[in-house]
């Protein structure tokens, strides 16, 4: 059986800065595949960051004016699925020739319903979109935030060779 080599990025996000942390996840896969690296994974919420100890002013109930803008903010600079940082992300896996794993925040907006989800987007090494996994379950407090994706977003993919 082939052995892969798999390159684990343990690094800090562009702090709610979409752009700048995805051109940063860019050149890091460019620095792993320099490694003969053939999957690249990044963390949970890399890009625009995860929101460990944000309450964005949220009690149950109310919401502060300070909290509304720091969400605004975590708003602008969540990914839309597909956009341009999808776009910028999957042609790093392109030009590397690797698998793509890395967790976003989703700006996802079905039926109108807007809301964020804690997302996993897998790539292929033709830059394509294979899919992504939406988080199916999070600490009570979180789900104030970042709903669950439910069971209809695991996703299984066939490799190929």
């Amino acid at each position: 059986m082939p052995s892969v080599r798999v390159a684990v990025v343990q690094a800090a996000p562009v702090l709610l800065d979409r752009d700048a942390t995805v051109a940063k996840a860019a050149r890091l896969t460019d620095e792993a595949a320099a490694s003969r690296a053939r999957l690249v994974l990044f963390p949970e919420a890399f890009v625009p960051a995860y929101p460990r100890e944000l309450s964005f002013g949220s009690v149950i109930g109310r919401r502060s004016a300070a909290g509304r803008l720091a969400y605004q903010r975590y708003w602008d600079q969540a990914v839309d699925v597909p956009g341009p940082a999808t776009g910028e992300l999957g042609a790093a896996a392109r030009r590397n020739d690797v698998h793509l794993a890395i967790g976003v925040i989703e700006r996802a907006r079905p039926e109108k319903g807007e809301t964020l989800y804690c997302t996993l987007l897998y790539f292929g090494p033709d830059g394509a979109l294979l899919g992504r996994h939406r988080e199916l379950g999070s600490e009570p407090t979180g789900r104030l935030e970042l709903p669950t994706g439910g069971l209809r977003s695991r996703v299984s993919y066939a490799r190929s060779s």
